[in-house]
């Protein structure tokens, strides 16, 4: 997915302001605005695939929640599990299909009498005997956990059983075997409640990201620490997640793996470099000759062979 068609998804999702998330790994929360700016929720088990409660919430909730890392969505997001009960401890986007599956949600209604309301892009995770595990929309991100590492990656739909994982391209089973066999999972990525956050972007390259006053400053790096652009997004309303996939997407990044780091520790690093980077007496080195040059120098030196030889011929002569 390039940035124009992730720009389109964030237009989208603003526009018709419904979503399904995964709270504590547990429970499928499901809102919707209606009019007025409320928003309606419902809560579902998601073993049992039975509704647990519902509710509304009121618009003044909303906009109390609503700041530059929270729209109304988010806002309303955070204000529904409060309200429902819930732990909150963890909440991650998944695709609004994952609850055609649950007879009393709106979405299955809709599967059945409305399927063009529907999402048909929702990307599937299964395990290798095909169960469905979640889906994520098309352009979000997966969280890989293996006992030795974790890194996320951002997913693009092929077609139903076809997904760009990263820059790798899988079938769906293909990658539940693959995670099995070295005893790793992986789950739709939390939603991060930070104001600031690092990663390790690929092998070579680190990201940090900072809110500041009404916009995103952000800094990438090379592996050796030292910074390779910086800028700021004037941005509000979206969280850390999504600002870090803009900027990779508008650096052409979003196919490279995501390893979270210490915000901290990776500004103190690139703090040292630059430090040693002015200390560094500025020395000018000799610059080795070109090719060119060296040939250059050589053909002249033939050329002077044959008129030193001739030189000392005719001196002998005399």
């Amino acid at each position: 997915m390039d940035a124009e068609k992730l720009n389109q998804a964030q237009t989208d999702k603003m526009a018709l302001q419904e979503a399904v998330y995964l709270v504590d790994r547990a429970v499928l929360l499901y809102l919707k605005e209606v009019q007025s700016g409320d928003f309606e929720y419902a809560v579902f088990d998601k073993q049992t695939k039975g509704k647990v409660t519902e509710g509304r919430i009121m618009e003044d909730n909303v906009l109390d929640g609503i700041d530059p890392t929270h729209d109304h969505l988010a806002a309303a997001r955070d204000a529904a599990i409060k309200e429902a009960g819930l732990d909150g401890i963890e909440a991650a986007q998944v695709g609004l299909t994952s609850l055609k599956a649950f007879p009393l949600s709106d979405i299955y209604r809709r599967s059945i009498w409305e399927p063009d309301t529907l999402p048909k892009d929702d990307i599937r995770f299964i395990d290798s005997g095909y169960n469905e595990q979640f889906r994520i929309p098309d352009g979000g991100t997966v969280q890989v956990e293996y006992p030795d590492r974790v890194s996320s990656a951002i997913c693009e739909y092929i077609d139903d059983y076809h997904v760009y994982i990263g820059s790798e391209v899988y079938h769906i089973c293909q990658f539940a075997e693959i995670l099995e066999r070295g005893g790793g999972v992986c789950r739709p990525e939390p939603v991060l409640e930070a104001d600031r956050a690092a990663w390790k972007i690929g092998w070579r390259g680190y990201l940090a990201v900072e809110c500041g006053a009404g916009h995103w400053d952000y800094s990438l790096f090379d592996e050796n620490f030292n910074v390779t652009k910086s800028g700021e997004l004037e941005v509000v309303g979206l969280s850390i997640n999504e600002v870090r996939d803009m900027i990779l997407f508008e650096n052409k990044l979003e196919r490279r793996s995501m390893t979270p780091t210490d915000y901290g520790l990776l500004m103190e690093k690139a703090a040292v470099r630059t430090e040693r980077e002015r200390a560094a007496p500025k020395t000018v080195s000799a610059r080795k000759p070109s090719i060119r040059g060296q040939l250059a120098a050589a053909k002249a030196a033939q050329a002077e062979q044959p008129a030193a030889h001739q030189h000392h011929k005719d001196k002998g002569a005399r």
